[in-house]
This record gives C-alpha cells, sequence and structure tokens, in this order.
C-alpha cells in the first residue's frame, strides 16, 4: 500500500499537453513526483513519467480512486467514455478538471454525478517551455482551495486567467491556437531570409528571437501595441514601408478571419459533442 503526499494529482492519459504540465510541476519544485500519478493504456508512454518518479498505471479507475485533482488529458471525442467508466469513483473532493476545446461545463457536469466539482481549462503548448496562457473556468461546486490548487498546477506551465465561459472559445482563438500563427508567421520570415541570403537556421533564430522580444515588451511595458509599433517605424524608413505592405496585402483581416474560424470551430466541436 502507497502512501502519497497530498493532494494526490492525477493526470488520465499522457499525451504532450499532459507530459508538459507534468515536467512543469516538477521543474517547479512545488510538486513532488510521487504526488503525480498518470494512467495511459499504452505503456511505453508512461515511461518518461516513471523515469520521472511519478506512479503509473494503465487502470483509469486506479487514478481516478486516488487523485484529489485528476487532470482528463485525452483527446475531446474520448472523454464521454473516460468520465462514464470513473464518475462513480468521484467524491465532492475531488475536482476534474478538462483541458478539451469546445466541452462546456454543463456538457461536463451531465457525464459526472451533480455533486462533481468541474475545472474547464485550455493551456496552450507552450506549455513545454513554461510559457502557456491558461484560461480556467469553475463550476460552482469548486471549492476556493480547489481552484487555488489546480490554479497552481498551471501556474508552473506559464500564466492563468479566470473568465467567464462564455468567453473560453474567444480565448481558444486568441491564445490557444496562436502559437500555430506565430509559427506560421516565423516560418514567413525566415522564408523571407532565405530569399535575402540568411540560411534558414539563422532566420529562423532571428525571427523568433525578434518575436520572443516584441511580445516581452507587451507584457512588461505599459505601451498599447501600436504604440510600440509606431517607436520602430521611423518616418520614410523601411518598418513602415513592410507595414505599409502587410496592410496592403489584408494581414490584420487576415489574422482576424483565422481566430473567427478557430472558434466557430470550437463551438462546432462542442456542438458536436452534445449531439452524440
Amino acid at each position: 500500500m502507497h502512501t502519497y503526499p497530498e493532494p494526490l494529482i492525477g493526470f488520465i492519459g499522457m499525451g504532450n499537453m499532459a507530459s508538459a504540465i507534468i515536467q512543469g510541476m516538477l521543474a517547479s519544485q512545488a510538486f513532488l513526483p510521487a504526488q503525480i500519478m498518470i494512467s495511459n493504456p499504452t505503456t511505453t508512454k508512461l515511461t518518461p513519467a516513471t523515469n520521472w518518479g511519478c506512479v503509473t498505471t494503465t487502470d483509469n479507475r486506479q487514478v481516478a480512486s486516488a487523485c484529489q485533482v485528476l487532470l482528463i488529458a485525452v483527446k475531446p471525442n474520448l472523454y464521454a467514455k473516460v468520465l462514464q467508466d470513473i464518475k462513480t469513483l468521484l467524491t465532492p473532493d475531488t475536482v476534474v478538471v478538462s483541458m478539451a476545446a469546445g466541452l462546456s461545463l454543463q456538457w461536463l457536469a451531465s457525464h459526472l454525478n451533480p455533486d462533481t466539482p468541474v475545472i474547464r481549462t485550455m493551456p496552450n503548448t507552450p506549455a513545454t517551455v513554461q510559457s502557456s496562457m491558461t484560461a480556467l473556468v469553475a463550476s460552482p461546486q469548486v471549492s476556493g482551495q480547489q481552484l487555488q490548487q489546480v490554479r497552481a498546477i498551471f501556474n508552473t506551465i506559464g500564466n492563468t486567467t479566470l473568465i467567464n465561459e462564455s468567453l473560453m472559445d474567444a480565448f481558444t482563438g486568441v491564445a490557444g491556437c496562436s502559437p500555430a500563427y506565430a509559427y506560421l508567421f516565423i516560418d514567413a520570415l525566415a522564408d523571407a531570409g532565405v530569399h535575402h541570403g540568411l540560411t534558414k537556421t539563422e532566420a529562423i533564430q532571428y525571427a523568433a528571437q525578434a518575436l520572443k522580444g516584441a511580445a516581452e515588451m507587451v507584457l512588461t511595458t505599459d505601451s498599447h501595441p501600436v504604440q510600440l509599433k509606431d517607436q520602430v517605424c521611423s518616418p520614410g524608413g523601411a518598418t513602415v514601408a513592410a507595414v505599409a505592405s502587410l496592410e496592403a496585402h489584408g494581414f490584420r483581416h487576415a489574422v482576424i478571419q483565422a481566430t473567427t474560424a478557430a472558434v466557430a470551430r470550437a463551438q462546432e466541436m462542442g456542438k458536436a459533442q452534445v449531439s452524440t
């Protein structure tokens, strides 16, 4: 019989996001490896967590029975089956944490016991380098202590915010999906650099560091992004010529439309899950 530190934190599923969160938790030294329990049907997926000193199993029900904080880290289409399998093992002392796009608190509650506390979250992939932006929405059953525990987990992989659930799909489009937009932008900048004589490796490094610096300026100064843009645009200079070209080719419109498409798809995913 194992003796675990309190609270025991469980993960059902060991994909990239779960792995990133667990590594962030351990790197922060706020959590012990023996405090983390993970289940996954494929044992090879569990090997890294076993090597980190975490408790691993192929049995979801074992994790659900043992843990006070339970993060469901599977694909959205698997949620109904997973929740059905574990719902009878949960108590009001166990908070269930969803990381699935489109699945509302109402949908999650309908697949659990009425008194089960549920927190809906949306982290993004920069969690891998402890730079995620995660939104959280809590059901009325969640206690202040449970919310604090869950927020502490996601704070180890970046920043967190509490939002109204009606804004979760918008958050998904702006923060959950946008790393992909940034990667496309970096690759396009790098291709332009190659066109003008840089190597692809050099151009990627230069572009990525420049965007990282620009993001830090937004986060650490009181200046609006437009003000920061204007500071780079010298009269008659190279930057303002580039900005004018971006505007002429519909840069802002393309970004807005892409985000709107992401929000619409997140809404569709939620409706599809509700209908199944």
